[in-house]
Order: structure tokens, then sequence, then C-alpha cells
């Protein structure tokens, strides 16, 4: 009888998968591309391994070895885990202590691969290098996965001088895997892929999947209750990392301004982040704690309350624009303000293209906090038309987005055809 097929996920441990790795008990937050995946394939029938490489002290934090393991949880519960930890030497250069790591984790990635012998290696862009190896010198099927397209790609795809300076990425990129796949979040992949080096290579871009709820009438009212707050207000989102890039302080900004316009209405915070501090210390200092709500982080099986809460969902991130909290509000029918396209970088091109002008209010990006006030005050101003961007968003998000079972399915079978 011919062994089933075998596959090895290699992907750094993101922060939302630490606590699970040093629990051993499975309760993912975060990227759901990638925990999703790993579910998926543990119900697929492809003997997968999972590998995950600290890149940093602060993933390896409380990771001091490299392990196996398996997890009880039904989910992952095929899923043999390994993990090797972030090694640093006493030089204090952080360059010298990141090639030290690459190489010491190298030697136990080919060691792996020598002992296991897989037939497909799935990894993330962080992992290229490891990726690049397999597919020159080992001949191995690789699948390069991207979780969109960040500035320093861009950079080293359209730039010959950062090309130079990063030539191992840069020529990792050459490498023959047999398909790469990028999430479409809208950051420019549609563009970017184009622009990669190994132009024989199959690309594919995949919108991630939204697996909505929906709330009971009790379960919102308990939600004002916690937040105090009045059922005659509308009520504003933001969800995110609370970082600079995310737009968290444009958001606080623009609603001092409203408050200080004297309108009613309530606004929400929900994530964490280096910027968490000063923007619970902004809204005390600007006394409007009684408008804007500093939830904190919420657990992902709490999170979509909120969404079905919220009346406005607002997007300052700018370098995409169909990440995975706009999708979320996109199902839950919540009016969507989104940040304008970047032509030059070739961001939001796709949600114009799936999201008509009727469907979504857009704001600058060049004059993001007087112009997100101006656009916000007009739906304040008329909630009729809050209403109906809620209406049509209700009635086009089932025609353009799907859930994860079939999203992650989709990808499987793009990881069976390379094996078979």
């Amino acid at each position: 009888m011919k062994n089933p097929p075998s596959a090895l996920i290699v992907t750094r441990l993101f922060s939302g998968l630490i606590r699970s790795v040093v629990n051993k008990n499975w309760k993912p937050t975060g990227i759901p591309a990638i925990y999703k995946i790993i579910e998926g394939m543990n119900q697929s029938g492809i003997k997968t391994d999972v590998l995950f490489l600290c890149k940093t002290d602060l993933e390896s934090k409380d990771i001091l070895k490299t392990e196996s393991f398996r997890l009880e949880q039904n989910k992952v519960n095929n899923i043999l885990f390994h993990v090797a930890p972030y090694k640093n030497t006493i030089i204090q250069s952080t360059r010298f202590n990141w090639l030290y790591n690459d190489f010491s984790q190298l030697i136990y990635y080919i060691k792996l691969l020598s002992q296991r012998k897989y037939d497909v290696i799935y990894c993330d862009r962080a992992n290229v290098f490891y990726g690049a190896v397999a597919a020159v010198f080992l001949r191995k099927k690789v699948i390069l996965r991207l979780l969109g397209i960040y500035p320093d790609m861009k950079a080293l795809f359209s730039n010959i001088k950062c090309a130079v300076l990063s030539p191992i990425t840069y020529f990792s990129y050459l490498a023959p895997f047999t398909f790469i796949t990028c999430t479409q979040d809208d950051s420019g992949g549609g563009y970017y892929l184009s622009k990669l080096p190994n132009q024989n290579v199959p690309k594919k871009l995949l919108l991630n999947g939204v697996d909505h709820k929906n709330s009971s009438s009790q379960e919102l009212q308990k939600l004002r209750e916690k937040h105090a707050l009045k059922s005659d207000r509308p009520v504003l989102l933001f969800v995110g990392k609370l970082e600079k890039v995310k737009g968290c302080i444009e958001y606080v900004e623009t609603m001092i301004n409203i408050k200080n316009q004297g309108y009613k209405f309530y606004a929400l915070i929900i994530g964490s982040g280096s910027m968490s501090e000063k923007i619970e210390q902004t809204i005390k200092d600007e006394n409007i704690d009684d408008v804007v709500k500093f939830i904190g982080p919420v657990p992902n099986t709490e999170i979509y309350h909120y969404y079905n809460l919220a009346d406005i969902y607002i997007h300052l991130y700018i370098w995409a624009s169909l990440t995975n909290t706009v999708l979320e509000s996109m199902c839950a029918g919540d009016a969507l303000v989104l940040i304008s396209p970047s032509k030059e970088e070739h961001i939001g091109e796709y949600a114009e293209e799936i999201i008509p002008s009727d469907c979504a209010v857009r704001f600058s990006r060049e004059e993001i906090v007087p112009d997100l006030t101006e656009k916000l005050l007009e739906l304040l101003d008329d909630p009729l038309k809050i209403r109906d961007y809620k209406a049509r968003m209700a009635k086009l998000a089932p025609k353009i987005l799907s859930g994860w079972e079939q999203r992650i399915d989709y990808e499987i079978g793009l990881i069976r055809k390379s094996v078979f």
C-alpha cells in the first residue's frame, strides 16, 4: 500500500501562536491564514509536520530548546510540531546574531529534511531562503507562501540597490518553486508578483476567508452594558494592532475632532501594541473616555460581537485595504470607511474593483485626519445614509467573500496537485 504524501510547513513563530507552543495547548490567535492551513492539513490525509522557527529573542523568550511534540486537541492531533528557539551569541551585533541564528536553524532544518523525507515543503516569506535551499540543492517541491506584499519586498523587487544590499534574499526568490501563493489583502500583490525575479513560477492570489457569526440581541445588549453604551448613538469601530502604521493615532485624533463638535457617538478601539499606552493616555488627557472606549485585545472567539455591534468600521492601515478586519466588518454588514488607494504603491486597487463606490466611503491618505473627520461627520449627520451603506454592504459581502473552510480546501487542493 502506498504511503500517504507528506508535507512540512515552515513558518516563523508568529506572536499569536507563541502561547499555543509554550503551553502545549492549541489556542491560536493572530494570522488565520497560517493556523487555518495547519488545521486544514490536519484533516487532509496528508502527513504533515510544522516547523516553527523563532526569529527574535521575544519569540523565543519561553522556548529554551529545540523540541518536537504533538498536541491532543482535535484540530491539530495529527500534526507533528517542531520548534527551534532563537540562538544568539555574546557578540553585540544584531546582524551577526541574525546570521548565527539562521545558520543554526538551517542545520536543524536540513537534518529534519533528511530524516523525514517530505514530498512537499510549504514555507512563509520569512523562510524564503530555507525554501530556496530545498528547491535548488535538494530538488524538493516547495510552495512559497506570501502573506501579502510588504514594503521591504516591494523595494527588493523594484530597486536594484535593495537587491544588491540583500543578495541572498533576492536570489532566494529566483529558486524553482513549484508555485507561489499570496494573500490578496490588496497590498499590491497583483502588480508586484509580476515583478518577482522568477517569472516561470505559477502564482496565485488568494483572498482570505471569513467565518462570521451572528449575535443575539441579548448578547449585544450585554456588550452595551459592559462598556456603558447608550443604544441611541452610532458605534464606530477600529480593530487592529496598535502600531503607528495601522492608523490608530489618527483614529483617536479624528474622534477628538468629532467630540469637540458636539456629536453624540461611541468609538471603540480593539487591539494591543506599542502605541497602547499612548492611546490610553491621550484618551485620558483629552477627557474623551465617555465616548472613546479603549477595550484592548479581544479573543477571536468573541470579536465578532463587536463587529455586529458596530455601525461604522474605519480602516486606516496604509499598506493594505483588504485585511482580515475589513473582511470581518464587511460580513457583519458594517458601513465601511476605507483609506483611499495608492496608485503609486498599487494598494487598494482590488478593493476599488470589488467594492463599488456606493458600498464604502473613501477618505484621502494625504489628509487623513481632516478628510476622515469630514467624511464621518457627513455620515453622523444623516443616520439614513449609515443605514443605506450597511444594507448595501450586507448584500455585497456574501457575493464576494467565502468561508475559511472553502478557502483552505482550495489551497490544500493546490498542495495536492504539487505532490501528484
